[in-house]
């Protein structure tokens, strides 16, 4: 197998035939070896019959479906894990990416011979909250994991089989993708290319799964929190400690009474928080370490389409 195009699926039943009948013509033009491997995150829409269908009309297109909603980093896990081409694509199936780019990322790769070709969007085609939010979320994640994030760097990329076997060797069960490949290390290249519109449907990352994911790619890859945390229980402390020393000095010199409850109870109040925060950081990693030592599989799959029987095994390698 040549090449292999991974596409993560959910609620994408309007542009799924659009996409399917660009991605052959673009791979069928460069390889006659090629496959278009489909992960369904269990879509509440009618995604899974149109895989169906679109299943039947080609036997390069390649589908699995979840036995419930695992998020897109675990989708992308999977669709990896099937993936045989010796060159593999990443890819959203909004076609807000343009399928025909991966013509570019395809000659480039051969001719730089680079392990990893990152797609960098110029002028992202999204609202002002999605893209308040992703500069939010890319700043935040950046200066409390270690990682650079790039706003305008998504999930559309090539890579070589070499890059996707060391993906698969991770064990993590919530992984994140962009801390794995981080910490891979392979040297990138980048190729710019044009964002679109979003023709169908709407963005499926509310703010709250923007929230969920980068405490998770933070919590996974850095102990900043916690380090934050001693220091600002330190500051806190100090505080305090002057604040009583200010009290004495007033009493002594000047005779001032510390009178009424407002500041101790505020006093309560605010550290009380402090450790409530500190106890909730701690909290996250330890529910981090009980999710990887339950060894529960990655990710279930309840079907398949095209996939064969001697590589349906490769499903099924969750850890």
């Amino acid at each position: 197998m040549e090449l292999s195009v991974v596409v993560t699926i959910y609620n994408a039943e309007k542009s799924l035939p659009e996409l399917t009948e660009r991605l052959v013509k673009v791979c069928s033009g460069l390889t006659e070896t090629f496959e278009i491997i489909y992960v369904d995150d269990r879509s509440p829409d009618n995604s899974w019959m149109v895989l169906c269908y679109l299943s039947e009309q080609f036997s390069t297109v390649k589908s699995i479906r979840f036995n419930r909603n695992f998020g897109q980093h675990t989708a992308i896990s999977a669709g990896l894990h099937q993936a045989c081409g010796q060159y593999v694509v990443m890819m959203d199936g909004d076609l807000q990416d343009e399928p025909e780019i991966i013509e570019k990322l395809y000659r480039k790769i051969k001719k730089e011979n680079s392990q990893i070709i990152y797609v960098r969007r110029i002028d992202r085609k999204d609202d002002s909250s999605k893209k308040l939010s992703s500069l939010l979320y890319n700043y935040i994640f950046s200066k409390l994991s270690g990682i650079k994030s790039d706003p305008k760097i998504g999930t559309y990329r090539i890579m070589t089989k070499k890059v996707v076997d060391s993906f698969c060797q991770f064990p993590e069960v919530n992984k994140y993708i962009g801390g794995v490949f981080y910490w891979m290390n392979f040297t990138p290249s980048y190729l710019d290319a044009e964002h679109k519109e979003r023709k169908y449907g709407k963005s499926n990352y509310t703010l709250r799964k923007m929230i969920k994911l980068a405490t998770n790619g933070i919590v996974s890859y850095s102990n900043k929190p916690l380090t934050l945390s001693i220091y600002f229980g330190l500051i806190c402390s100090i505080l305090s400690f002057l604040m009583g020393l200010i009290f004495i000095f007033r009493k002594i010199v000047y005779d001032i009474s510390i009178t009424g409850y407002s500041s101790i109870i505020v006093s309560i109040y605010f550290l009380s928080g402090i450790v409530l925060m500190v106890l909730g950081v701690i909290g996250k990693y330890i529910a981090m370490i009980y999710e990887q030592s339950r060894s529960r599989p990655e990710y279930l799959i309840e079907e398949t389409l095209n996939i064969k029987n001697d590589e349906a095994g490769k499903t099924t390698h969750y850890r």
